[in-house]
């Protein structure tokens, strides 16, 4: 008669760093400052306080923006210049 085999041990998850690959050469890598300050549409939208197809439609239209593939980003001192340039004196024609 054979020996019976003792219960099998549970397997531990195999921890394996990031996968490096043509769209994230270093997974360990962190995003510059610069990257990280642009506005989103959605911070745009909360900041002029308008509905996210406005800010889109003013995106395509006249705020400056800066192309990161499909998404659109807008750098915080564009935006200040383009409200300053939006304001106008009461009674002064736009």
């Amino acid at each position: 008669m054979r020996e019976s085999r003792s219960p099998a041990r549970p397997r531990l998850p195999v921890w394996r760093s990031p996968k490096v690959s043509p769209r994230n050469p270093d997974p360990n890598r962190t995003t510059p400052p610069s990257v990280a300050s642009l506005l989103t549409a959605d911070d745009v939208q909360s900041l002029l306080r308008c509905s996210r197809a406005t800010a889109y439609q003013l995106m395509a239209t006249s705020i400056p923006v800066v192309h990161l593939g499909r998404s659109l980003r807008v750098r915080p001192e564009a935006m200040a210049t383009w409200l300053a340039a939006q304001e106008s004196v009461a009674g002064e024609a736009t």
